[in-house]
This record gives C-alpha cells, structure tokens and sequence, in this order.
C-alpha cells in the first residue's frame, strides 16, 4: 500500500469512528431512560394523581422520581423505596401564585418561573426564579406566608 492510500483509509476509519461517537453522544442526550417503579409505588402514584397524563418515571438513588401533567400544570412527584411521596412539585404561572406571596418575589425583580414545593401532601415553599433590572437571574424561597427564606444567584 502506498501512503496515500494508508491516509485514506485512516480519515475513513477515524471518520467513522467520530460519526460513531457524535451518534452515541446524542442518543445519550436525547434518549429516554426511563425507569418501570416497583408496583407499589406506582399504585401509590395512582392513587393520588388518578387524572396524571404523558407520564415519566426517573430513578435517581433511592428515589423514584415521576413527571408528569394534571390539571393542565407540570408536576414533579418524588417517592422513597417505601413508597411514600417525598416530595410534589407543580409549575405554576405568576398570576396563579397567591398575591401576598408573588408581591414578595415582584419586590425583587421580574418572576420567569414559580414553583409550589409540598412535602408529602403539605405546601412547604415557592420556589421561584427572578431577574433583576440588570437582567441577573436569582432563586428565591418564599414560606407560604410570604416571608423570603433565601436568596441565591443563578
């Protein structure tokens, strides 16, 4: 074989193989790794999201974790291996927030995104996104009562 017939056949091979890595990073990316939860915990799901739709099991350590649409919103439920729900997270829209509760978050900026986190079934926090003047995106943990326990920036 002569040299350009062996650099030939090496950009072929290299090629290939970086057409086989490009293929395995996205089906890694993009592909669902969903996970089946034991029976118990999704007939505890069942039981307390009846009307859940496009529904997406996760486990992450000992936690299943399942996504999911009700009511029109997006939730978030996470169960422990005994099949409790650990925590329910339910996107919500500014305006759906409770007033005295968005008028806390709006003191320190534009609200992009509002969370109500209940652990098991209680409403323990919002958790909401806010961007300054300056366009500076933060996180800010609001009680039920309106009081802000924290503030980060993202």
């Amino acid at each position: 074989m002569n040299k350009q017939s062996d650099l030939s056949s090496s950009v072929r091979q290299n090629s290939k193989t970086d057409e086989a890595m490009v293929r395995n990073i996205f089906n890694k990316l993009f592909s669902k790794h969903e996970t089946k939860p034991p029976h118990d915990i999704e007939e505890a799901f069942s039981l307390l999201f009846d009307d859940a739709s496009s529904i997406e099991w996760h486990k992450r350590e000992n936690i299943y974790e399942v996504m999911f649409y009700s009511n029109g919103k997006e939730h978030i439920a996470r169960f422990g291996k005994d099949a409790e729900m650990k925590e329910h997270r339910i996107n919500l829209k500014p305006n759906e927030l409770p007033t005295h509760v968005r008028n806390s978050a709006e003191a320190h900026g534009e609200i992009m995104s509002s969370i109500a986190v209940y652990n098991q079934l209680e409403l323990s926090e919002y958790e909401l996104i806010f961007r300054d003047t300056e366009k500076i995106r933060y996180v800010i943990h609001i009680l039920p009562s309106g009081e802000v326990t924290s503030i980060c920036k993202l």
